[in-house]
C-alpha cells in the first residue's frame, strides 16, 4: 500500500500502519464471534426441523404386548429422508428390542456436550466420517410394563454451514467497509490536522537571512509546539549569531581600513619622494601599517576560530604545563627588549608536581597566553614587572594569570575591554600606531576560555598597581 521510503517519512502512513494490526485484530475477532454466533443461529433454525422430525416419528411408535413397534409407510419414508443437501439418518431403538427401524447400525456418538430443550436433547455426533448434527428423544411407554423407546435424528451439516457464512458474510462485509472507511477519514483527519504544519513549512521555506520571523505555533497540535519551540530557540540563536556577525563584518572592515588608508598614503608620498633618503622613513611607515595590517588580520582570523562552538571532536589530551611554558618563553627576548623583568611561577616552584593533564585545543590556549603577554609587555612600559603563573586552582581547575606592575585598566574599562576592537581612551589617539594593538587580543583571549568551558577575571595587580588576568581551566 506504501513503499517503504514513504513510510519512513510520511507520519500519517505511520499512524495508519499502526492502527492497522489492531484494526486487523478486532476485524478478526470480530469474524471469529461472529462466526460462532452465525453457527448458533444456524444450529436453533435447523434443530426446530429436527424436533419437529423426531416428535413425529415418536408418534409413529406403536406398543404390541409391551413391545415397540414402528409403522412407517414407504412414501412417507421417502419424503422424510428426501434432502438436496444433506443427508438424513433416522434410528428407532427399544430397550428390550434393540434397534426397531431406520438406518442401519446408526450410532450417534456425542463430540461435545448435550443440550436439552424441552423434552429433546441436541448435540453434534460423527457418523461415516462426517459430522452430523442429532436430536434425541425418549419416548414416553404406556405402561410401566412396556419397553422404553428412543427416537434419534441425524443431519449433516451442509445447510447449516451454508447459512453460517452467510450471516458471517452479511456480518464482515458492512464492517470490512466500516473499516476502510474509517481508515479513509483517519487519513483525511490527519490531512487537515497536519495543515498547520504545512504552513509552518512554508513560512520557514520563505525564511532568509534577513528575516528569521518567530513561527506562530498557536493553530499547531499540543504534540507539535515542542518541535516548533525548539525551532524558534534556534531561530533566535541564528538570528543573534547572524547579527554578531554582521556587526563583526562591519567593524573587520572598519578595523582593516585604518592601516589599509595608512598603507595606502605613505606608499602615495614614497611615490612623489624624489630621493631615497627621503623615501625611506616613509618606507619604514609603510612596514608599520602593513605590520598592522597583517596583525590585525592574523588576529581576525583567530579570534573566527577561537569562537565558543559545541563540537569539541579536534580537542586533545596534553599537559598544560608545557604548553604555558613554552608559550611564556617566547616572550623573553622581547621582554628583555624592552626593559620587562618577565617571571615564571610554576607548579614546581610551590612544591606541585602533579602532572596538570587537560583536554583541550593548545594551539588556542598557547595564542590566549600570547595575547596576555603581548598585552603586558604592549602596556606595562619599561622597567616593570611581569609575572605569568600556572598553579592548580583547586583538584579540577587549573589557574592560569598574568600579572603586571603597569598602569592597569580602569575598573569602568574592565568589561569593554573584552569587547572586540576596543583599545582603551589611552590607545585611540593613535589609531595607525602599530603599538596601539588590534583591539582583539582579549575578546580572544575570552572565547578561547569559553571555548574550554573555563572562566577569566581582570582584577587589580598583586602589588597593588597594574592589572592580573587570570584563566581558570577544567583539568582532567
Amino acid at each position: 500500500m506504501f513503499s517503504s521510503k514513504r513510510l519512513s517519512g510520511s507520519l500519517r502512513a505511520r499512524l495508519l500502519w499502526q492502527l492497522l494490526p489492531p484494526l486487523f485484530l478486532l476485524f478478526s475477532a470480530t469474524g471469529v464471534i461472529a462466526y460462532r454466533q452465525a453457527q448458533e443461529h444456524a444450529n436453533r433454525a435447523y434443530d426446530h426441523w429436527l424436533a419437529d422430525s423426531v416428535n413425529s416419528l415418536a408418534q409413529l411408535v406403536r406398543w404390541h404386548d409391551g413391545r415397540a413397534v414402528f409403522v412407517f409407510p414407504d412414501a412417507a419414508k421417502l419424503i422424510f429422508e428426501w434432502d438436496d443437501t444433506d443427508s438424513i439418518y433416522y434410528r428407532i431403538s427399544g430397550s428390550r428390542s434393540g434397534m426397531i427401524a431406520g438406518t442401519a447400525e446408526f450410532t450417534g456418538t456425542a463430540t461435545q456436550a448435550r443440550e436439552r430443550r424441552g423434552s429433546v436433547e441436541f448435540f453434534d455426533a460423527n457418523y461415516q466420517m462426517a459430522k452430523v448434527r442429532l436430536a434425541s428423544l425418549q419416548v414416553t411407554a404406556p405402561s410401566a410394563e412396556a419397553e422404553k423407546v428412543i427416537v434419534q435424528v441425524a443431519e449433516t451439516l451442509h445447510k447449516r454451514n451454508e447459512l453460517a457464512s452467510e450471516l458471517l458474510r452479511d456480518t464482515l462485509i458492512p464492517l470490512l467497509v466500516l473499516i476502510l472507511v474509517a481508515v479513509l477519514v483517519v487519513w483525511v483527519a490527519l490531512s487537515r490536522a497536519l495543515g498547520p504544519v504545512r504552513n509552518v513549512a512554508e513560512t520557514l521555506e520563505a525564511q532568509t537571512h534577513h528575516s528569521l520571523d518567530q513561527i506562530n505555533d498557536e493553530s499547531l497540535p499540543t504534540e507539535v509546539r515542542p518541535l516548533t519551540q525548539a525551532m524558534n530557540k534556534l531561530l533566535l540563536r541564528l538570528a543573534e549569531a547572524l547579527d554578531a556577525q554582521r556587526k563583526f563584518i562591519t567593524d573587520a572592515a572598519h578595523q582593516l581600513r585604518t592601516p589599509l588608508t595608512a598603507l595606502k598614503l605613505h606608499a602615495d608620498d614614497a611615490v612623489r619622494e624624489t630621493s631615497l633618503e627621503g623615501a625611506l622613513p616613509i618606507m619604514r611607515q609603510v612596514q608599520a601599517a602593513a605590520d598592522r595590517a597583517v596583525h590585525l588580520s592574523n588576529q581576525l582570523l583567530l579570534l573566527a576560530r577561537a569562537e565558543p562552538v559545541t563540537d569539541t571532536v579536534h580537542f586533545v589530551e596534553f599537559d598544560l604545563r608545557r604548553v604555558v611554558f613554552e608559550a611564556g618563553s617566547v616572550w623573553v627576548p622581547q621582554s628583555l627588549d624592552s626593559g620587562i623583568d618577565l617571571g615564571f611561577v610554576t607548579e614546581a616552584e610551590v612544591q606541585d608536581t602533579t602532572p596538570m593533564r587537560m583536554r583541550g585545543d593548545p594551539v588556542m590556549l598557547a595564542e590566549a597566553i600570547h595575547n596576555l603577554l603581548d598585552n603586558a609587555l604592549k602596556y606595562a612600559g619599561s622597567g616593570a614587572r611581569v609575572t605569568l603563573t600556572l598553579v592548580r586552582a583547586d583538584a579540577q581547575r587549573a589557574l592560569i594569570s598574568v600579572d603586571d606592575n603597569g598602569p592597569g585598566i580602569p575598573a569602568h574599562e574592565r568589561q569593554a575591554v573584552l569587547q572586540r576592537f576596543f583599545r582603551g581612551d589611552s590607545s585611540q589617539s593613535n589609531p595607525t600606531d602599530v603599538e596601539s594593538g588590534s583591539g582583539l587580543g582579549l575578546a580572544i583571549v575570552r572565547e578561547v576560555v569559553q571555548t574550554h568551558g573555563g572562566e577569566l577575571t581582570i582584577e587589580n595587580g598583586s602589588s597593588g598597581r597594574g592589572v592580573c588576568i587570570s584563566l581558570t581551566l577544567p583539568l582532567i
